[in-house]
């Protein structure tokens, strides 16, 4: 759990939400403005959970309770906001939209997502030097797929995100616990830099398997994720 009194320079805002062990009310503060380039502990707080983490004086039970906050990176030009299932994105917008586009002016990227998952993805994937917005095209491809060949009837549950292992090999893990699927796809580099370059074209009118090359495909899911591109 973090200290937050080591962080006098850092905005906080107030927050309160109910035991559900022992039911009593929890009044707390949470930073609202990661600072990462000036406190990288943050970093790691956000990744082992501890920047999450509320002790609840009455019954002393730890829980993690996530409201939304600023991820901010100076030294990258990193700013991302990440939502929480509460934030209503237009009052987001109201409120910190000529903020953000101050930012994205400084050439600084620019993103808001949906929770902490995403933010950790896209800083990974800012770190290693790539294109985020190219990876949700490919995500993008797989959920259009998966639906249409009736693999999943909604993506409510689905969950893809990508991951670099310590080889340097690069993939997409692909969940859906309600329809069975757990599985990966396992990515050539020309996957990425040929859908990098297409995240940057209006993709109306463009098949995707023309301009991809998939090296391993595997899944529980009965036919695998995808069907033969070339079908």
């Amino acid at each position: 759990m973090l200290d937050l009194s080591k962080y006098p320079d850092l905005p906080k805002e107030p927050a309160a939400f109910t035991c559900p062990e022992c039911g009593n009310d929890i009044r707390c503060e949470y930073i609202s403005l990661a600072l990462v380039s000036e406190y990288p502990e943050l970093d790691d707080a956000i990744d082992d959970g501890s920047f999450f983490e509320v002790v609840c004086p009455h019954c002393k039970t730890v829980h993690h309770y996530q409201q939304g906050f600023m991820y901010m990176d100076k030294c990258r030009r990193i700013m991302i906001y990440v939502c929480n299932s509460e934030t209503d994105t237009k009052k987001l917008m109201d409120s910190i939209g000529d903020n953000l586009k101050a930012a994205a002016s400084q050439y600084y990227i620019v993103r808001i997502v949906p929770d902490v998952y995403s933010l950790l993805e896209k800083r990974n994937l800012f770190r290693l030097g790539m294109d985020d917005r190219a990876v949700e095209v490919i995500k993008m491809d797989i959920k259009g797929n998966l639906l249409t060949n009736g693999k999943i009837q909604n993506t409510d549950t689905l969950r893809i995100y990508y991951e670099v292992d310590k080889t340097g090999r690069h993939y997409l893990n692909v969940t859906d616990k309600a329809y069975g699927i757990d599985g990966c796809v396992d990515v050539k580099s020309e996957m990425y830099y040929l859908t990098e370059l297409m995240a940057n074209r209006k993709l109306n009118g463009i098949r995707f398997y023309d301009w991809l090359e998939v090296d391993e495909i595997w899944a529980k899911a009965k036919g695998g994720i995808f069907s033969n591109p070339s079908e």
